[in-house]
């Protein structure tokens, strides 16, 4: 007769997940969303950051409760973090609603409880039109099993134990599928020319409508002003301090009155005033303000500057800073300051040096000097996600192949059959609402 230790064990994600809730086992790390006891909350916190600890005893409390956890041997925060954030992500009981940023009450991503009748629908759109239930459901654990051979050799699926040692675990938990990674592989083994950079975002489980979102945050001499916000910078956004009337009319009496209108329609952000002198020196010399703006397909971003205050941009994870010219005529000239290709090329780069620990995707804006009077931090949204997906494709394609990283580098130079755009934005983007 089974216990109610064996029944517990037992438990899938869901209803463990529907337990702790009902129970506040994990108080504010884990929670219902008010009254709506179909929506919770999950803190989602980084090492380093205050009471992380406590914030990840959710991540420990799951490999406990399936067994998975060593007593004995330092906890690999990291390593349970990531099972358990592949986990959720891989089942079809959950929908992420929504991924909140809050520097001040820490990073959140809110959940959905889907009912049965919507995830019989996913399981039925995700099995073969030409198979039943029963047969698609077998076809894909052989066909898992078949890629799982082909990608990881290593593994052997004649284990007494079906459940995966935890090293193992952690190669097959991931954000990208074992049938997208194969795919990958044989596209770089062929040349690297077969397949798109959607396709290839889309193997990380990015959605490509999500390149143009970033997160900007804004600091005076390391004081928060203007928290971690996400933008859309389809069609850009404009950092400006001051009267803007004053400063278009202004920018016209010296020639500038095209770019006046063309920036008409830009969004902008304002700056706050400042009490420091040096920092509101720097804000007053802004004049039309500071641009960041993607291109059309969002593979890269630009910045543009036309007051006296100078900028200085982080280029691809690197700590070098370079200056972005000033526009002085008619003219818009952009500096490109981000390019998902070049990141993603210096990632694999520092990842496979262990003396290197690779910088989250991220540019740091200094403006009026390289002494951090202003700083604008800006992030891709899907940083985390890259990050995260991005690292075990690059272990999946040097499993086998010593070489790996030279095929991948080669596959990113041949910019996704042709489908990456390295093109400078467009004038018109400013134009459309």
């Amino acid at each position: 007769m089974a216990t109610s230790q064996d029944r517990e064990f037992k438990l899938t994600l869901r209803n463990w997940l529907f337990n702790r809730l009902n129970e506040e086992t994990y108080g504010d790390a884990l929670k219902w969303d008010g009254n709506n006891k179909g929506v919770f909350h999950i803190l989602w916190t980084k090492k380093g950051d205050p009471n992380w600890e406590n914030h990840f005893q959710i991540f420990v409390g799951w490999a406990k409760h399936k067994d998975r956890f060593d007593c004995n041997s330092p906890i690999n925060y990291d390593k349970l973090k990531s099972n358990f954030r592949n986990l959720i992500k891989k089942t079809t009981d959950f929908e992420e609603i929504e991924n909140v940023r809050n520097q001040q009450t820490g990073n959140r991503k809110v959940y959905r409880f889907r009912s049965k009748e919507e995830i019989k629908a996913i399981k039925k759109l995700q099995s073969p039109k030409d198979s039943s239930p029963d047969s698609a459901t077998s076809q894909d654990s052989q066909d898992t099993v078949e890629e799982m051979e082909s990608v990881l050799p290593e593994l052997s699926i004649h284990d007494t134990d079906m459940f995966l040692p935890q090293e193992q675990l952690n190669e097959v938990d991931m954000n990208i599928s074992v049938q997208a990674a194969g795919q990958q592989q044989s596209n770089v083994e062929g040349g690297g020319n077969s397949i798109t950079f959607s396709e290839f975002l889309a193997g990380l489980n990015i959605d490509c409508e999500d390149l143009p979102k970033f997160t900007i945050t804004v600091q005076y001499k390391n004081k928060v002003v203007v928290p971690e916000t996400a933008y859309n910078l389809a069609h850009g956004i404009r950092l400006f301090h001051g009267n803007l009337v004053e400063q278009n009319a202004i920018a016209e009496s010296v020639g500038l009155k095209s770019v006046v209108q063309q920036l008409a329609n830009c969004p902008t952000l304002e700056l706050p005033v400042s009490e420091d002198r040096l920092v509101q020196r720097v804000l007053n010399e802004l004049g039309l303000g500071i641009v960041f703006l993607t291109n059309e397909q969002a593979h890269a971003l630009s910045a543009m500057r036309f007051g006296r205050s100078h900028l200085y941009c982080t280029f691809y994870g690197s700590h070098a800073l370079q200056k972005v010219d000033r526009t002085t005529d008619q003219e818009i000239k952009f500096k490109e300051i981000f390019n998902y290709q070049e990141q993603i090329r210096a990632m694999l780069e520092n990842h496979e040096d262990p003396g290197k620990r690779t910088s989250p995707c991220e540019i740091i804006c200094l403006i009026g000097s390289r002494k951090n009077i202003i700083s604008v931090t800006i992030r891709p949204v899907i940083s985390d996600t890259l990050t995260d997906g991005l690292f075990f494709s690059s272990q999946m394609l040097s499993i086998s192949h010593e070489a790996s990283l030279d095929r991948v580098m080669s596959f990113m130079k041949g910019s996704f059959n042709g489908s990456f755009d390295n093109s400078q934005p467009s004038v018109e983007q400013f134009q459309m609402n």
